[in-house]
Protein backbone atom coordinates (compact mmCIF):
# COMPACT_ATOMS: atom_id res chain seq x y z
CA UNK A 1 0.00 0.00 0.00
CA UNK A 2 2.92 2.35 0.73
CA UNK A 3 4.18 1.87 -2.82
CA UNK A 4 0.88 2.28 -4.63
CA UNK A 5 -0.30 5.21 -6.72
CA UNK A 6 -1.42 8.43 -5.05
CA UNK A 7 -3.89 8.94 -7.89
CA UNK A 8 -4.90 7.03 -10.99
CA UNK A 9 -7.18 8.04 -13.87
CA UNK A 10 -7.87 6.64 -17.30
CA UNK A 11 -9.64 7.52 -20.51
CA UNK A 12 -10.15 5.97 -23.94
CA UNK A 13 -6.48 6.45 -24.96
CA UNK A 14 -4.59 5.44 -21.83
CA UNK A 15 -4.03 6.26 -18.17
CA UNK A 16 -2.24 8.67 -15.84
CA UNK A 17 -0.82 7.78 -12.45
CA UNK A 18 0.95 9.74 -9.74
CA UNK A 19 3.31 7.98 -7.35
CA UNK A 20 5.97 8.93 -4.80
CA UNK A 21 9.09 6.77 -4.96
CA UNK A 22 11.57 6.58 -2.08
CA UNK A 23 14.26 5.55 -4.56
CA UNK A 24 14.54 4.95 -8.32
CA UNK A 25 12.84 1.75 -9.44
CA UNK A 26 9.94 0.33 -11.39
CA UNK A 27 6.19 0.60 -11.00
CA UNK A 28 4.09 -2.22 -12.44
CA UNK A 29 0.73 -1.99 -14.16
CA UNK A 30 -1.46 -4.99 -14.96
CA UNK A 31 -1.64 -3.99 -18.61
CA UNK A 32 -0.07 -6.27 -21.23
CA UNK A 33 2.92 -4.63 -22.91
CA UNK A 34 2.13 -4.61 -26.62
CA UNK A 35 3.14 -2.46 -29.57
CA UNK A 36 1.41 0.87 -29.49
CA UNK A 37 1.94 1.76 -25.81
CA UNK A 38 4.00 4.88 -25.05
CA UNK A 39 4.97 6.33 -21.68
CA UNK A 40 6.03 9.71 -20.33
CA UNK A 41 7.37 10.17 -16.81
CA UNK A 42 7.39 13.76 -15.57
CA UNK A 43 6.92 14.99 -19.14
CA UNK A 44 9.83 13.00 -20.64
CA UNK A 45 9.44 10.05 -23.01
CA UNK A 46 10.32 6.82 -21.22
CA UNK A 47 10.79 3.31 -22.51
CA UNK A 48 8.38 0.75 -21.11
CA UNK A 49 9.78 -2.44 -19.61
CA UNK A 50 8.27 -5.91 -19.87
CA UNK A 51 7.79 -7.44 -16.42
CA UNK A 52 6.06 -10.43 -14.85
CA UNK A 53 5.18 -12.40 -17.99
CA UNK A 54 4.61 -9.48 -20.35
CA UNK A 55 2.95 -6.88 -18.15
CA UNK A 56 3.95 -3.21 -18.23
CA UNK A 57 6.56 -1.66 -15.94
CA UNK A 58 7.65 1.97 -15.98
CA UNK A 59 11.00 3.23 -14.61
CA UNK A 60 10.62 5.83 -11.85
CA UNK A 61 12.82 8.58 -10.49
CA UNK A 62 13.18 9.29 -6.80
CA UNK A 63 10.41 11.54 -5.51
CA UNK A 64 7.06 12.34 -7.08
CA UNK A 65 6.43 10.94 -10.56
CA UNK A 66 3.59 11.62 -12.94
CA UNK A 67 3.26 8.71 -15.36
CA UNK A 68 1.25 9.11 -18.57
CA UNK A 69 0.74 5.98 -20.65
CA UNK A 70 -1.09 6.25 -23.96
CA UNK A 71 -2.03 3.75 -26.63
CA UNK A 72 -2.15 4.27 -30.37
CA UNK A 73 -3.09 1.40 -32.67
CA UNK A 74 0.03 0.46 -34.68
CA UNK A 75 -0.39 1.27 -38.37
CA UNK A 76 -3.63 3.20 -37.89
CA UNK A 77 -2.35 6.52 -39.29
CA UNK A 78 -0.64 4.79 -42.21
CA UNK A 79 -3.82 2.84 -42.96
CA UNK A 80 -5.92 6.01 -42.94
CA UNK A 81 -3.49 7.73 -45.33
CA UNK A 82 -3.50 4.76 -47.72
CA UNK A 83 -7.30 4.64 -47.64
CA UNK A 84 -7.62 8.36 -48.38
CA UNK A 85 -5.18 8.15 -51.30
CA UNK A 86 -7.05 5.11 -52.65
CA UNK A 87 -10.40 6.94 -52.51
CA UNK A 88 -8.84 9.95 -54.24
CA UNK A 89 -7.42 7.76 -57.03
CA UNK A 90 -10.81 6.05 -57.42
CA UNK A 91 -12.61 9.42 -57.69
CA UNK A 92 -10.10 10.62 -60.30
CA UNK A 93 -10.65 7.37 -62.23
CA UNK A 94 -14.46 7.87 -62.17
CA UNK A 95 -14.01 11.50 -63.28
CA UNK A 96 -11.94 10.47 -66.30
CA UNK A 97 -14.39 7.70 -67.20
CA UNK A 98 -17.19 10.28 -67.37
CA UNK A 99 -15.04 12.56 -69.56
CA UNK A 100 -14.25 9.67 -71.93
CA UNK A 101 -17.95 8.77 -72.10
CA UNK A 102 -18.96 12.38 -72.89
CA UNK A 103 -16.34 12.59 -75.63
CA UNK A 104 -17.55 9.30 -77.07
CA UNK A 105 -14.17 7.63 -76.68
CA UNK A 106 -13.77 3.97 -75.87
CA UNK A 107 -11.92 2.75 -72.85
Amino acid sequence: RGKSCISFSYDSTGYTARINAEKPGLVYFSVPLTDGWHARVNGEDTELVSAHCGLTAVPLNEGENIIECSYETPGLKTGIKISLVSVLIFLIYIFFLKIYKKLGLEY
